[in-house]
């Protein structure tokens, strides 16, 4: 199972909706087709293959020049031991990759609140990597509340993960809102919303850094993977390399004067939010080839070398 997934709550209600909008389903597949689509719901699969709400809507999206309404502000949020999603304290803190329960919210806004019953889809990335598209069912039946953070999804986050959406789509219906509307991907190009590149999630700001050692020189490479925080803010570092030197670079390097093992700190600062980690780095001397010849000899005799490496 990805690690970061849908839980059975929301597979619950695709596999609900879906149930409604076809009638005559039940009657035209199969037992095991039935069971298939009953494991990808329960194992949380966020890819869809099986037209939800008349989804998954694939490339080209709809332009969606009007976008009415939009959406801003990413957040996640973790679930606590009551069940509530609430937001991180700054001084939260877990091994990195730790599994932690939460949903995204977002919030909603655009020139118009004549908005109900909103299709959402959109494609999870965590560290880069696709983890599937997601499609959910929002306000269905009421207006779309606007302006205060709004849950989109409930993910598996893994601690210190750099948390996206691409690929970010939104369907809705305008007029009074119908308790039994069904939300609905087709359509033109109004009354809906699309972002390509997405957005980064707003996340709790976790440090991290790797780095590269080789054995012809005592340099070593620093890539920074701090993530998390405001998106829309810059991040401050400071690295200490443990043998004297700093330096505020976002992916340094430092060329050590001898070998041996040094304790790397790296430092990462966002609106007031302060995260360190520490690191051992073992620098090893360049390799040198030792040939030892014996005097210079004429053939037919024969030489024999020896080689060390230290």
């Amino acid at each position: 199972m990805d690690q970061l997934s849908l839980n059975q709550k929301s597979s619950t209600i695709f596999q609900t909706d879906r149930t409604k909008k076809s009638s005559g389903f039940k009657n035209s597949v199969s037992l095991q087709l039935l069971i298939t689509l009953f494991l990808f719901g329960f194992l949380g699969m966020s890819s869809n293959v099986f037209g939800q709400f008349g989804g998954p809507i694939s490339a080209p999206f709809p332009s969606c020049p009007q976008n009415n309404a939009d959406v801003t502000n990413l957040q996640f949020k973790r679930l606590n031991s009551q069940g509530q999603y609430v937001d991180f304290l700054p001084t939260d803190d877990f091994p990195l990759g730790t599994p932690i329960q939460g949903a995204i919210f977002a919030t909603f806004g655009g020139s118009t609140n004549n908005t109900n019953t909103m299709y959402a889809q959109y494609e999870v990335f965590s560290n880069g990597i696709s983890k599937g598209i997601r499609i959910e069912c929002l306000f269905q039946g009421i207006r779309t509340p606007q302006g205060t953070p709004q849950n989109i999804g409930s993910f598996t986050w893994n601690w210190g993960e750099k948390l996206e959406i691409r690929d970010v789509f939104f369907r809705w219906q305008t007029g009074s809102p119908k308790p039994n509307s069904v939300c609905d991907a087709t359509g033109g190009n109004a009354q809906c919303y699309y972002n390509g590149s997405g957005f980064v999630v707003n996340t709790p700001l976790v440090a991290n850094f790797s780095f590269a050692t080789n054995c012809e020189n005592r340099i070593v490479a620093f890539t920074n993977l701090t993530t998390g925080g405001d998106p829309a803010v810059d991040a401050t570092y400071l690295w200490n390399f443990g043998n004297g030197n700093t330096s505020t670079a976002i992916d340094p390097s430092q060329t050590y004067a001898t070998s041996g093992t040094y304790t790397v700190t790296l430092t990462s600062t966002k609106s007031g939010v302060v995260k360190t980690i520490s690191k051992q780095v073992t620098v090893y001397d360049p390799s040198v080839l030792n040939i030892n010849a014996p005097p210079a000899v004429c053939a037919p005799n024969t030489v024999n070398l020896t080689a060390a490496s230290v």
